[in-house]
């Protein structure tokens, strides 16, 4: 009996997971634009939650991690979008880079390559996780998160 529902909880909880999995895949328009400016709000958060090193003007901030989980979890298309929406609102001037920064000179300056490099890390870590459901899995997705935050880095 107790076998039965250790069972029953396990395909419970796969079902639920590939449900997680394609909602924002099959979201409308509308919802994957509410995916998408949800996701870009959390990055903006997590940028502000910063340690500031002393050899370089470039902190580390929750920003890439945000990324990264914004792709896995909302998928190449929407994952990409929010980040696409991050930089290009506080391009124009939301203040939610990091330290409350804003503006076309937060993108040319020593911060700029690594947020241009988050829409196509969110992106490559979206698209793994949609293609090849094996980066589902925790060994795999860590290997694909190492690439895509690799991604950030080389576009600096």
């Amino acid at each position: 009996m107790a076998t039965s529902a250790v069972g029953d909880a396990i395909e419970t909880y796969r079902t639920a997971r590939v449900r997680a999995f394609a909602y924002p895949r099959e979201a409308d328009l509308l919802h994957a634009i509410g995916l998408a400016a949800l996701g870009a709000a959390l990055t903006g958060v997590s940028a502000q939650i910063s340690i500031p090193l002393p050899f370089t003007p470039v902190p580390i901030t929750l920003q890439t991690f945000t990324v990264l989980v914004t792709g896995v979890a909302l998928g190449a298309r929407v994952g990409g979008l929010s980040q696409v929406l991050y930089v290009g609102a506080g391009a124009g001037g939301v203040p939610w880079f990091e330290g409350f920064g804003a503006g076309l000179g937060t993108l040319v300056g020593p911060t700029g390559g690594y947020l241009i490099g988050f829409p196509i890390a969110a992106a490559l870590a979206g698209y793994a996780v949609d293609r090849y459901p094996i980066t589902r899995r925790l060994p795999v997705l860590a290997l694909v998160l190492g690439v895509a935050n690799a991604v950030v880095f080389v576009r600096r």
